[in-house]
């Protein structure tokens, strides 16, 4: 009996055995070895494949033609493998005939399921779900309940779009008996991947999803470890860390490209090309996608090529384009003609009516986005309404705010939905519009609040898509240290290939040594950041939970003062006053909170937020400077500036604004802590190599001489519950990483402290 797919040790044996066989006893293991290598190496299973068939023309009877028909049905899935599905279809429909013809239910079962595979992304979606119940029949007749568990498997990843509840509750019940076949682990794994997407919890979707790689890999399974593998980077893409994304794209893209299966490579190219969009990095995106609809051809009226035609118009709309992204868009929808309900028309009409508005024709745009508001009442999409009517109140500004309203009413009718930020900007600019300034004002608010929880939301996901990706690294390294020591076990076959082994396995232990200890340098490393964060966030949020704890006490006196009726008029009193009380130091700990995560944000450092262009030091110093004048006026300081008029310099301007910014901060508020006068002198000066020296020097306090060492250390003050100890690190950060220079600090105690930037010739 041919299992789906099985291990490595279980493929070598197999080899084993083909090269001690003779004659008629070859032509099974062929066919076997041959189905096991149907994707792991497609070119050698035709290999085999062709050599088995020569022996079986002289062979008769049930085992031949079962092996015969094994053979067509190997044939077909290489034909689906490369695009070919009319072929694939043939071959397939001719294996159900062979096994139909000798009773053979086990391969029966695997040919309606193949079928069903080659369906799947066509529009015969009532002849794929029907092959996929008469496979399940047909192992069911055959009695072997591993098949059967697949089939199910395979049926509950299919609906978890549409029903993600079900597929939990499945999972729950599990698809067969312990120990679960390796092949329907992979959906198990698959199932639970997607349901973690769905009840947005990323970090197990991403686990579960390289899980099913690595295992589609070990098995030989390489078309669902591709598939896996790309759902895994677009894991990592839905959490915002694009790099991770462009890692494992790039890695399955690789895998594919070593199959030749144009579907694969051209899905893994269109997925890459969207990552490589969203990084902003237009040209490779443009190229990738090309070449992806260039191999989508060979799958004309696919769901896929559909997604990639959708993708090229997404980027010629974002380059201006106008014209390119309509052809684009027209392709899909002559596609989706037959489809009237499809929730790409929405994006394409939409899409269609912003370019009609920038030509001038407004009547057709209003046709076009009517026809999408039209189409998302029919399909009850009301995120969708809400999309279409933010574009009516634009192309009808500024009589838009009936559009806008009744967007708002729709966001409200939906539980836990939050209302985007941008809708409240736009009813905050509609009712100014229309003289109602107090309603403007409350819908700015509105969209301050939202956009600060998008904030929150998109940095926790940042620190969601570190943690995936440390379990991952985790789990690569105990995988292999399991592989090295099952290779070192099977190798132990004599006295001297052991002594060898033993050497070879101290080397490994040695080298696993060594990047423990740089894992655990690093991990000290990570382990004094969140110490560090922990720290400072501790206070305020011990302070907030006393306030509330108490306030909660209160409440519960008050009550049980209500419920005896006996409350006087001056326990009324006290009762509002401890409210109070306990509110202003609730919201000053939250306060405080929020400064110090708004503070940690500057640990991290993306270059490609602080753009490159020309500094004019002056400028320069007169934007770090600006939102410090009054506090350096209320203090008496007074500020000098040397620099030349003239002098320009290629850099960084608002990282560098940024730097002298928080080393102005600093000064003030270490600098000059407790004292009402002082002077701060800002220089800069061209350097004879070409680069520049920018001097910031205050007659303050200084720093003592113990301190010198730590004061870009992140976390360090001298100042404890006052300050985060970020200010002077996070200007280090952005002198060496953004800007490429150099950042030193010397100080007198009682005296002063003067911090030298160095920035390397343009």
């Amino acid at each position: 009996m041919l299992d789906v797919f099985v291990t490595q040790p279980r493929r070598d044996a197999l080899e084993q055995r083909l090269e001690a066989a003779t004659g008629l006893e070859r032509l099974p293991l062929q066919v076997e070895l041959a189905w096991y290598l149907r994707q792991l190496d497609w070119a050698r299973s035709l290999a085999l494949a062709d050599e088995a068939e020569q022996g079986l023309a002289a062979w008769t009877g049930p085992e031949s033609r079962r092996l015969a028909a094994r053979l067509t049905l190997l044939r077909a899935e290489t034909r689906l493998l490369f695009a070919d599905l009319g072929e694939a279809q043939r071959l397939a429909a001719q294996a159900i005939a062979e096994f139909e013809a000798i009773d053979d239910q086990l391969g029966l079962g695997d040919a309606h399921s193949a079928m069903s595979t080659i369906l799947f992304d066509g529009p015969d979606t009532e002849g794929r779900n029907r092959h996929i119940d008469l496979g399940l029949a047909a192992y069911q007749r055959a009695g072997h309940a591993d098949r059967a568990a697949l089939v199910s498997a395979r049926r509950v990843a299919n609906s978890v779009l549409s029903d993600p509840a079900a597929a939990a509750r499945a999972l729950e019940q599990g698809f067969c008996d312990e120990p679960v076949p390796d092949v329907v682990r992979v959906w198990e794994l698959t199932i639970r991947a997607l349901v973690a997407a769905l009840s947005n919890e990323p970090v197990a979707s991403i686990r579960f999803f390289t899980q099913a790689h690595e295992l589609c890999l070990e098995l030989g399974a390489l078309r669902n470890a591709i598939v896996s593998g790309s759902n895994a980077a677009e894991s990592f893409t839905r959490l915002g860390d694009l790099e991770a994304a462009l890692e494992w794209q790039e890695r399955v893209l690789a895998l594919a490209r070593s199959t030749g299966w144009p579907g694969s490579v051209s899905m893994c190219l269109s997925q890459l090309g969207n990552v490589m969009r969203k990084m902003q990095r237009n040209g490779e995106a443009r190229a990738y996608l090309q070449e992806a609809m260039s191999l989508g051809a060979l799958l004309p009226g696919s769901s896929h090529q559909g997604n990639i035609c959708v993708a090229l118009g997404q980027l010629e709309m974002e380059d201006g384009n106008f014209e390119a992204g309509l052809a684009a868009f027209g392709v899909v929808q002559a596609m989706l003609a037959n489809d009237p309900q499809h929730e790409l028309h929405e994006f394409i009409w939409c899409a269609q009516a912003q370019v009609l508005l920038q030509q001038g024709q407004v009547q057709q745009a209003l046709e076009k986005a009517g026809a999408a508001l039209s189409l998302k009442l029919r399909m009850g999409d009301k995120t969708g309404q809400i999309r279409v009517l933010q574009l009516l109140a634009r192309m009808q500004a500024p009589a838009g705010l009936r559009h806008l309203q009744q967007a708002l009413d729709v966001a409200q009718s939906i539980s836990g939905y939050q209302t985007p930020a941008e809708l409240h900007q736009q009813l905050a600019t509609a009712h100014a519009d229309a003289g109602d300034f107090a309603a403007a004002y409350e819908h700015s608010q509105f969209a301050l609040t939202t956009f600060k929880k998008t904030q929150n939301s998109a940095l926790n996901n940042r620190a969601l898509a570190m943690q995936a990706r440390f379990e991952l690294d985790q789990a690569r390294a105990e995988a292999r240290r399991e592989h090295e020591v099952a290779e070192a076990l099977r190798e132990t076959t004599a006295a001297a290939e052991l002594a060898r082994q033993q050497a070879h396995q101290a080397l490994l232990e040695l080298r696993q040594t060594q990047k423990q200890l740089v894992q655990a340098e690093k991990m000290a490393s990570l382990g004094g950041l969140v110490a560090g964060v922990a720290h400072e966030l501790n206070t305020p949020l011990g302070n907030g939970l006393v306030a509330v704890t108490a306030l909660s006490d209160k409440l519960a006196a008050f009550q049980q003062g209500m419920a005896g009726g006996g409350l006087k008029r001056q326990a009324f009193d006290a009762f509002l006053q401890d409210v109070e009380l306990a509110a202003q130091l609730a919201q000053a700990s939250l306060q405080r909170s929020a400064k110090l995560v708004s503070s940690f944000k500057q640990l991290a450092i993306d270059q490609g937020a602080w753009p490159r262009g020309e500094c004019a030091p002056v400028q320069t110093f007169d934007t770090a400077l600006q939102n410090l004048r009054p506090a350096l006026a209320a203090r008496g300081i007074a500020v000098e500036i040397d620099a030349p008029a003239e002098l320009r310099f290629a850099s960084y301007p608002s990282a560098l604004s940024a730097v002298l910014g928080r080393l102005l901060d600093n000064a003030l508020e270490h600098g000059f802590a407790g004292r009402d006068q002082g002077r701060v002198s800002l220089r800069c000066e061209r350097l004879d190599g070409g680069g520049c020296r920018l001097t910031v020097r205050d007659n303050g306090c200084g720093i003592a001489a113990e301190h010198l060492a730590k004061v870009f250390d992140p976390f360090f003050t001298t100042r404890m519950g006052q300050s985060s100890g970020l200010g002077l690190y996070s200007a280090n950060n952005l002198v060496t990483q953004v800007l490429g220079g150099t950042l030193t600090v010397s100080s007198v105690p009682g005296e002063g402290s003067e911090f030298v930037l160095e920035l390397p010739p343009a």
